[in-house]
């Protein structure tokens, strides 16, 4: 029987470990995405519900009162953790408020062109 060299071996291992560790970090970015667009769903829902019914700040505590419930493994559906998701909702529904990129602010005008820009520097 052929045995693997100890340089050999450990290079098959170490390869076997980088694939692992890999598709570790892969699913971890990927169950990340889909927490935060689960997150970004309630939050929009409970927004929403509030808004079609007179159903008050309570409504956090019976969510996750019903959410706990039903999935009792699950960490993350605290009543606080239901008002951030509703925070983050209305704070970002309307998309991220960014300004235009700093050379997008310089008056080129009163440069003579970005030719004549990298003079001052």
């Amino acid at each position: 029987m052929y045995m693997l060299k100890n340089t050999e071996y450990n290079k098959f291992i170490k390869s076997i470990k980088e694939r692992i560790q890999a598709i570790q970090i892969k699913v971890a970015v990927i169950v990340n995405k889909e927490l935060l667009l689960l997150y970004w769903e309630l939050g929009e829902r409970i927004v929403e519900k509030q808004k079609l019914t007179a159903w008050g700040r309570s409504l956090f505590f019976q969510i996750s009162k019903a959410l706990k419930t039903a999935f009792p493994g699950v960490k993350g559906f605290y009543e606080q953790n239901l008002k951030y998701m509703h925070q983050w909702y209305l704070f970002w529904k309307e998309g991220p408020v960014i300004g235009k990129q700093l050379v997008g602010q310089i008056p080129w005008e009163d440069t003579g062109g970005v030719g004549n820009f990298y003079q001052f520097f």
